[in-house]
């Protein structure tokens, strides 16, 4: 599948982001990683993505303060990706600044559908 958007992913583990851009790109997605939220607003900025898939807890900036900062100039989906275990009490800390929310804790699944929802894969167009 042929999918021509771009995700930034937003991760400080690096397993985890390893992981996370091989599930996407096996779905199509190009990816740009990030190791940060401060790191994450250049790449940002750089790359012009159609999506963000952010931690939640990371150093220097944190999902939710990077988040906030994307919105002041973008509308882009955010996908916060999460071990928190209470996931009420984040999304409701974070409602306005998120699109949606996957699971750490699950498998690929998870995190590759909510991606979809929010980012429908392109027709191809054909002459």
């Amino acid at each position: 599948m042929d999918s021509n958007h771009k995700i930034l992913i937003v991760e400080d583990q690096s397993s985890l982001r390893t992981l996370a851009r091989l599930w996407l790109e096996l779905e199509g997605y190009e990816v740009v990683l990030a190791s940060d939220g401060v790191e994450g607003l250049r790449r940002f900025a750089e790359s012009a993505p159609d999506l963000i898939v952010t931690d939640m807890d990371m150093p220097r900036m944190n999902g939710v303060e990077f988040s906030r900062s994307v919105r002041i100039t973008s509308s882009i989906p955010i996908v916060m990706w999460s071990a928190n275990p209470n996931r009420s009490n984040l999304t409701i800390e974070s409602r306005p600044l998120i699109d949606d929310y996957a699971d750490k804790t699950g498998d690929s699944r998870d995190l590759v559908a909510r991606v979809a929802k929010l980012l429908p894969v392109r027709a191809k167009v054909t002459a």
